[in-house]
C-alpha cells in the first residue's frame, strides 16, 4: 500500500505513521538513533510519528522521508 500511495503523491498517513513507530520499535531504535542513521532531526522522526509537519519544508517531503523510512526498515 505504501508503494501505492508514493505513486499517488498521497500524503503521510496515521497507518503509516503506526507502522513506521513500530518497525522503529522492533529495530531497537529509539528515535535519536533512527534520526542519526537518516540525517533527520528527533523532531522529525517524532512528526513522522505522531503528526505535524512544521519540520519539514512541505508534506510531501515529509511523506517521501516517512516512506523512504518504512522501505529502509522494512528491509531490516
Amino acid at each position: 500500500m505504501t508503494e501505492a500511495r508514493s505513486a499517488k503523491g498521497e500524503p503521510w498517513s496515521p497507518e503509516e505513521a503506526e507502522q513506521l513507530r513500530l518497525l522503529r520499535l522492533q529495530a531497537g531504535l529509539d528515535p535519536v538513533q533512527l534520526g542519526r542513521q537518516h540525517a533527520l532531526s528527533v523532531q522529525q522522526i517524532e512528526q513522522l510519528e505522531t503528526g505535524g509537519d512544521s519540520c519539514f519544508y512541505s508534506p510531501g517531503i515529509k511523506a517521501a522521508a516517512g516512506r523512504r523510512l518504512l522501505h529502509k526498515l522494512n528491509a531490516i
